[in-house]
């Protein structure tokens, strides 16, 4: 379970449960930091072994994904140096959290796939954290029900605060997010 967060904190601190986390957990990430090719990397720890791996993964929120992974192979035994190699193998697959070189320092992530408001918003703020011209391919957020429009626009809104260029795919993208960066 996700152990930084409070509420499952508070529920699974059971016998029998193992916590991942930043801060909590008996698998914990550490010591993060962005390398020269914009990738996460960080200090692992798994019980008493610790050691820094160099992930394929942009955003802190990612890293969460790896932990539950280093967690389950913990928990069967796998051990920790092929914990630590297989941490370095994962790669987003396409239209989800992937930088892309651009000419001129310039950083573009591509986020085109269908995602959740939170997790592009999360993206644009991976993005910003890069220096150079940022560019950001987002796409349309499907299954928002009646949140549809307003959505895209907050979305749109704040990629605007965060790009110097906005590239757009789907059709919901094109009519609310687009138009909501350009106000």
């Amino acid at each position: 379970y996700n152990a930084d967060n409070q509420a499952l904190r508070k529920k699974a601190f059971k016998t029998g449960t193992v916590g991942f986390g930043m801060s909590y957990g008996t698998v914990r990430f550490g010591k993060i930091s962005r390398s020269k090719s914009g990738y996460l990397k960080a200090e692992i720890h798994v019980g008493k072994y610790k050691k820094v791996v160099q992930t394929h993964m942009l955003g802190r929120q990612n890293l969460y994904s790896l932990l539950a992974a280093a967690t389950v192979a913990h928990e069967l035994d796998i051990p920790f140096s092929a914990i630590c190699f297989e941490l370095t193998q994962v790669k987003s697959v396409a239209g989800r959290m992937n930088l892309l070189e651009g000419i001129n320092t310039t950083r573009i992530i591509d986020d085109s796939y269908n995602a959740s408001p939170d997790a592009v918003v999360a993206a644009l703020d991976t993005l910003a954290e890069f220096k150079g011209r940022k560019i950001a391919v987002l796409g349309s957020m499907n299954e928002l029900g009646a949140e549809a429009i307003t959505e895209h626009q907050k979305v749109g809104a704040y990629a605007a605060k965060v790009v110097d260029m906005l590239v757009t795919v789907g059709k919901q993208a094109d009519e609310y997010l687009a138009p909501a960066a350009t106000h």
